[in-house]
């Protein structure tokens, strides 16, 4: 139980670990591709490089690319490789996971349409020590309640075992009992046999004196 409640609590951590940093990292991109976007449209290098240097500094965020539509790159944060495929351009935000990194893809749009796309690399550390907090979490978790459980099943083997060391003990003095009871019944009726016979034996006496008497009165 404490085991499966660990493994439970661990998976259950992660999980919520990916989809926070997922959603974090979809928001600052949201919100940059917006600030991109006019920067891209107007041709304006040093203003895009301008707002992605805003973001140095940021925990998670790794690197950021803005790509033209042709596939040439406009602007850059960061000096993490990356690869051809990710600054392929998209039409719809998408995010891949390749080792620590979260790679979001999300398309630049202007009035004309498309204009581009903005790729950006979120770290997983913060996935790693989370997880690392809960693992040390969960095994504490999973040793009070292995400690619980001892002391739980200690206790209802202490109430379980008085009963039934009471009631062996009170079927020992009732066995006990009852062989006295039958040695008494063996004992009265051997007497009852033995007055028996002497009973019989006196009336045989008995029988054979009168029978004694009368042929000596008949002679």
């Amino acid at each position: 139980m404490a085991t499966f409640i660990g493994v439970y609590f661990l998976n259950r951590q992660e999980m919520a670990a990916n989809d926070a940093l997922e959603k974090r990292a979809f928001g600052v991109c949201s919100i940059l591709a917006k600030l991109i976007a006019p920067a891209l449209d107007f041709d304006d290098a040093k203003d895009a490089t301008a707002q992605l240097e805003a973001l140095r500094g940021h925990p998670d965020l790794n690197y950021v690319v803005v790509v033209r539509a042709s596939g040439a790159v406009f602007a850059r944060q960061g000096s993490a490789r990356v690869g051809a495929e990710l600054l392929e351009p998209v039409s719809a935000e998408t995010v891949t996971v390749a080792g620590d990194l979260l790679h979001v893809r999300v398309p630049l749009r202007s009035k004309s349409g498309q204009i581009g796309t903005l790729v950006a690399g979120f770290s997983r550390n913060s996935i790693r020590e989370s997880r690392i907090s809960s693992q040390h979490t969960a095994l504490m978790m999973s040793g009070m309640i292995f400690l619980c459980g001892l002391a739980v099943a200690w206790v209802l083997s202490g109430g379980i075992a008085r009963p039934l060391t009471s009631a062996s003990r009170q079927l020992t003095v009732l066995s006990e009992n009852l062989v006295g009871m039958v040695q008494a019944q063996e004992a009265a009726s051997q007497q009852q046999a033995a007055g028996f016979r002497w009973r019989v034996h006196a009336r045989i006496f008995s029988e054979k004196g009168h029978a004694g008497l009368l042929k000596r009165a008949c002679s």
